[in-house]
């Protein structure tokens, strides 16, 4: 029995990290594609940093709504509501026709990022037991770090050879990922 919950524990904790990791790698994926951006939808350097500005901005003004969501909704499903929105936001960022939906899709990619950096951290306090909730919040962390940290280098490999759209695909098929993986159980 004890084995099985530990199974599900370790289920449910990678799940968790990996949609954490995937909202903070977006966080510095676009870095690199300013230029190309800029370009592309005919804007100015100011203009295109709000991607990465205005993603920051958004992500610090949510992140304390994330514990009103927390004592308002249940864990699972709002983990899964966060990760099925920011599939939206990178959605919309993916197809978008011009600077505003890009822009539109980063903010709403930002929100969840917003909400789900404590919620992870919330969640793995509640089913990791005492005497291992030091070394799963250091996993978290580093997983959780490891994103934004490979993010501009990830983006300039995939930039040379592919349009700024494809930093937004990416994402994709690891959201949903993670939506089934949370779903599925």
């Amino acid at each position: 029995m004890a084995e099985k919950r530990n199974k599900k524990i370790i289920l449910m904790m990678a799940t968790l990290l990996l949609g954490s990791f995937i909202t903070t790698l977006a966080e510095t994926l676009m870095n690199n594609g300013l230029p190309m951006i800029m370009e592309e939808t005919h804007i100015s350097q100011m203009n295109a940093q709000w991607l990465n500005t205005g993603y920051m901005l958004v992500a610090g003004m949510v992140m304390p709504l994330a514990t009103f969501f927390m004592h308002r909704f249940p864990l699972r499903h709002l983990f899964t509501a966060t990760m099925s929105i920011f599939l939206l936001g990178s959605l919309v960022a993916t197809f978008a026709p011009n600077f505003l939906f890009l822009l539109i899709g980063r903010l709403v990619q930002a929100m969840v990022v917003g909400i789900n950096m404590p919620l992870v951290t919330n969640v793995l306090t509640i089913i990791i037991p005492a005497k291992n909730r030091g070394l799963a919040i250091g996993i978290a962390g580093i997983i959780i770090n490891l994103g934004p940290a490979i993010g501009p280098t990830l983006s300039g490999v995939i930039l040379e050879f592919y349009s700024w759209r494809m930093l937004f695909i990416i994402l994709l098929p690891f959201t949903v990922l993670t939506l089934i993986c949370k779903i599925g159980r």
